[in-house]
């Protein structure tokens, strides 16, 4: 047998010997008796220690198991463990949210089976990823605290400070205030503590930067949000692709509201370039916005035309309504003020039909607030929402009344468009 068969083994028969002795109860103590200490207990059962063939024999007939139950080849299910995780987070970074749920589900199994509490603290932890991408941050938020609970019994200090960017990052996709202010307390509390550490994990400081960079541009702070995501660029060098793509995208909209297009527009291409293949889609399609809302500032409506579409079919690959209305009223926006008449009038029709779908969807928001929308669009449009108060009976195939905050925005955009096209 290879030195490396018999680690494996070594640690299968610990996961046994261990699992059986929390069944019954007992403690390492109890279980090594009058023979054997609890240190040797301790070390058989991590596997750093394998047993002898006279302590089997003694573990055994106190855990009311034959020997041939401990010893006999069994599957390395811990690798199976970490397998399962490998393969959903993979799904999620490619956006297959409900293959890597199910996936989660035999991981978490297979963990409370093996006690493994930082393993099933890392199936939370990918769970809250999947809430948060899907904008569902109460449900994200109950993940993270069960995971930061679970690190903490493990002793995982390094894990919880990235259990806290995970925690403070749903929390600021809520987009309110308060949950805005705190991700912000909650990333100062993470580094604070990896400040502490001698050797803090570099990676989970730049994603700890690189949120703190976000907040501080939801709040309009624009030379903090610009040295929060440099300091994360610092972090992550040529270590973190998708944490980069992240950076840049977020420097690319500093400058977008600075007015500094040229370099919004590099930054938004660098983005696109390290996150394509990579990211979720969501990512792929705020990138792609991004492009377009700087290819308008740039005054090149064709190319900020091309990108809007782009950016709508994506949309639709995912299923994302919401990112179709966004993209079809856009779309008619960015063409009635180039003057693309007939451009225009057609992304109204399709703007009209689409917004009408999305309002009637049981997960249509119901305020501007819980919508992802371009910001630099909504500002663009000069739209008032008192403009389409009374319902959408200015836009021919919307209803008169009954429409959300949300969808009355929308409206009022069409209605400025079509008094463009008048």
């Amino acid at each position: 047998m290879s030195r490396l068969d018999r680690i494996c083994s070594g640690v299968e028969l610990g996961i046994k010997i261990r699992r059986r002795r929390r069944e019954l109860g007992m403690t390492q103590a109890q279980l090594g008796g009058e023979s054997y200490s609890k240190s040797y207990v301790s070390q058989v059962e991590s596997g750093r220690t394998i047993a002898s063939p006279r302590a089997l024999a003694y573990f055994a007939r106190r855990l009311g198991k034959s020997v041939s139950y401990f010893a006999a080849p069994e599957k390395n299910l811990r690798a199976e463990l970490i397998s399962l995780l490998s393969a959903s987070q993979a799904h999620i970074q490619r956006g297959a949210r409900d293959e890597a749920g199910e996936i989660l589900g035999r991981a978490a199994r297979l963990a409370m089976e093996l006690q493994e509490e930082k393993e099933l603290a890392r199936v939370h932890v990918y769970v809250g990823h999947i809430y948060t991408v899907a904008g569902r941050t109460p449900q994200a938020r109950l993940a993270y605290d069960e995971a930061l609970h679970l690190y903490r019994q493990a002793g995982a200090d390094d894990a919880i400070f990235a259990g806290h960017c995970s925690l403070a990052n749903a929390v600021l996709a809520s987009g309110t205030p308060e949950g805005i202010a705190e991700a912000l307390t909650l990333v100062e509390d993470g580094l604070s503590t990896a400040r502490s550490q001698d050797s803090p994990d570099i990676l989970i400081v730049g994603r700890a930067h690189l949120i703190g960079g976000q907040a501080a541009l939801a709040q309009n702070q624009l030379d903090a949000a610009s040295n929060r995501f440099n300091q994360a660029l610092a972090s992550f060098k040529d270590r973190d692709v998708a944490g980069s793509g992240e950076v840049h995208l977020g420097l690319g909209m500093v400058d977008g509201r600075r007015g500094a297009w040229p370099s919004a527009l590099a930054h938004f291409q660098r983005a696109l370039g390290l996150l394509s293949g990579i990211a979720a889609p969501e990512f792929i399609v705020v990138a792609t916005r991004q492009v377009a809302e700087a290819y308008s500032g740039l005054g090149q409506q064709d190319q900020a035309m091309a990108q809007v579409r782009r950016a709508g079919a994506l949309s639709a690959g995912i299923e994302d309504e919401l990112g179709v209305v966004w993209a079809t009223v856009r779309l008619a926006e960015v063409a009635a003020e180039s003057g693309d008449v007939a451009t225009a009038h057609d992304a109204v029709g399709q703007a009209a039909v689409s917004l009408a779908a999305a309002a009637k969807s049981a997960d249509a928001p119901e305020s501007t607030d819980e919508a992802d929308l371009s910001e630099a669009a909504v500002m663009a449009s000069g739209a008032d929402t008192s403009e389409a108060a009374a319902g959408g009976g200015a836009v021919e195939g919307l209803p008169r009344d009954g429409l959300t905050p949300w969808a009355k925005i929308h409206v009022a955009r069409l209605c400025r468009v079509k008094g463009l096209l008048a």
